[in-house]
């Protein structure tokens, strides 16, 4: 089975989440389900967009320079009126625009001296100066943000503006990690010579909240296939995504899919022509859960994780930019052969809008550190020759 293979099989098998409404400060990176719409003309009034001082533009038309100061117009303020043409009205930016008046001149035009206000001659006001006038952004129940909108710190900015508190989005969807295996050990405990600590499931932890996915649980297990098999009962009851890292491959303590099918996964994915990971493994849970079992070495694992598991968690939630960014090779590669592979990468600078790639070994599979100062993975498909520098790659960023 190929990687395009694979992908065909899993997304298949996707179901979005829910909408659910959640405040506003906690919707960051959801997307959209509901439209919001202005509640009113935005701006709802007529605004000043400087400091200086307001008054009606006629007089500024006939001649007048000099003009009395009347007082001042601050922003969060009902608006004052102008009380005659010879009269100005200082305003601070954002104040609503004085009645009778029709322009601002800025600070740096005038000079007040006493009650005074006089206007630089050398400045010409255009119809409007620094006025934005009521409904220049959105008029009342128009349309500000679509269904489907990835919901960034100015879209949130723009529902707060229209008094949405809470929106209606795809429900973040829910994650369990399970790593297996007795040699592994926690961050913070001593460790003997023959055992490791949980590195590689804090990449992963990482790596899927650096991409969106805020719910995430994490749970270890020895190589016991009955604690395995109750622990991954418990997980699946109320998770949308299973994520298992360890135990998929042939050996001894290889058990992870007989597990599996005790607990009622059904196999979609058993094994994938790629290296690293290819004993990757996706299935189906009893209610629809979606299950991964993803090798356990570091960059087996990451290479899986972003290559299938963070694709299809984007596509549950409803998040548009899914696919993989093309890059090109900033160097060439031996002959490639039947079998896919995702190689580390580091970015560098564009030519033509491109990203260059230069590749670094993809390390041996118990290393930790040969994926320091590497941005990703560039999948290099099935090839008979060598792959010249240049060639256009998908790329996959951890």
């Amino acid at each position: 089975m190929t990687p395009a293979d694979a992908d065909k099989l899993i997304f298949a098998r996707i179901r979005a989440t829910p909408s659910v409404g959640l405040p506003l400060a906690e919707c960051w990176g959801a997307v959209l389900t509901d439209a919001v719409s202005a509640d009113r003309a935005q701006p709802p009034a007529d605004r000043v967009l400087v400091d200086g001082i307001a008054l009606a533009g006629a007089a500024l038309i006939s001649g007048a320079r000099s003009f009395r100061r009347q007082g001042l117009q601050a922003a969060g303020e009902p608006p004052l009126r102008l009380v005659s043409a010879d009269h100005c009205i200082e305003v601070t930016t954002g104040a609503v625009l004085p009645d009778g008046c029709n322009t601002v001149a800025p600070l740096e035009v005038i000079e007040v001296v006493g009650a005074r206000v006089t206007i630089s001659p050398r400045w010409l006001p255009s119809p409007d100066a620094n006025v934005q006038r009521r409904g220049a952004e959105a008029l009342a129940g128009q349309e500000l943000l679509s269904p489907g909108v990835v919901l960034r710190a100015p879209e949130i900015a723009a529902a707060a503006a229209v008094g949405c508190g809470v929106l209606m989005v795809r429900r973040p969807a829910r994650v369990q990690l399970l790593s297996v295996g007795t040699e592994l050990m926690s961050i913070d405990a001593p460790v003997e010579p023959w055992q490791v600590r949980r590195a590689t499931m804090a990449a992963v932890s990482a790596t899927l909240r650096r991409h969106g996915i805020p719910e995430i649980d994490s749970d270890h297990v020895d190589d016991d296939p009955e604690q395995l098999r109750e622990r991954i009962s418990v997980a699946l009851v109320g998770v949308d995504v299973l994520v298992v890292c360890g135990a998929t491959g042939h050996g001894a303590h290889d058990f992870l899919a007989a597990v599996l099918a005790a607990v009622g996964v059904l196999p979609v994915v058993t094994g994938v022509n790629q290296r690293p990971g290819g004993s990757m493994w996706f299935g189906v849970g009893p209610r629809g859960q979606l299950v991964f079992a993803l090798p356990g070495s570091l960059p087996a694992t990451l290479a899986c994780l972003v290559r299938y598991v963070v694709p299809t968690l984007c596509r549950m939630t409803g998040h548009r930019s899914v696919e993989p960014t093309s890059v090109a090779l900033a160097d060439g590669l031996p002959v490639g052969g039947p079998t896919c592979r995702f190689i580390p990468v580091v970015l560098s600078r564009e030519d033509a809008g491109i990203a260059r790639a230069a590749t670094r070994g993809p390390g041996r599979p118990g290393d930790v550190l040969s994926l320091l100062a590497t941005d990703g993975i560039v999948e290099i498909t099935s090839a008979s020759g060598p792959i010249v520098a240049g060639t256009v790659v998908p790329f996959y960023s951890w």
